[in-house]
């Protein structure tokens, strides 16, 4: 049976307190809690570390919960087999020229160096009006309804 929550922030206080504690050896297996209660064992390992408590976490394997708990103790112990997973940041872009050609629809965009020079102010404004991109329909490609004969009518 795991303890509870406020049962462990209970003995992490008591060992703050406690006289005959020099440190405290944390072994942090697979903490199925969310980032609250995370926080809430943060501020328990803070409180031991001001007593003058040092905190030392151990860790086999650990992902973004395990690691957040085991960074705020002062060291971290890992077996070279260990392993530590964390997360990145990642970014997806999306390209849309095939998509756009194959409506009937141009990108236009100003060259490098058309807004810059000795404009007045109406030359400056028409530049940076074109200086947005706009989407154009070419009428390469016009796209057509179906005729009346090629509509299928839709079973209910």
């Amino acid at each position: 049976m795991q303890p509870s929550l406020a049962a462990i922030v209970q003995r992490m206080d008591a060992a703050a307190a406690d006289k005959d504690v020099v440190a405290v050896w944390l072994k942090i297996e697979d903490p199925a809690v969310g980032r609250g209660k995370i926080f809430e064992l943060r501020g328990a390992i803070a409180r031991l570390r001001k007593a003058g408590k040092p905190v030392y976490a151990e860790l086999t394997t650990a992902e973004g919960g395990q690691y957040l708990l085991a960074g705020a103790c002062d060291q971290i112990v890992m077996p070279p087999s260990g392993m530590l997973i964390v997360a990145g940041v990642r970014a997806e872009v999306t390209f849309f020229k095939g998509l756009l050609d194959k409506l009937g629809f141009a990108v236009r965009r100003p060259a490098n160096g058309q807004v810059q020079g000795r404009r007045r102010a109406v030359d400056a404004q028409r530049n940076e009006q074109a200086a947005t991109t706009e989407l154009r329909c070419t009428g390469r490609r016009r796209l057509r309804r179906p005729h009346s004969h090629h509509r299928r009518p839709i079973a209910a």
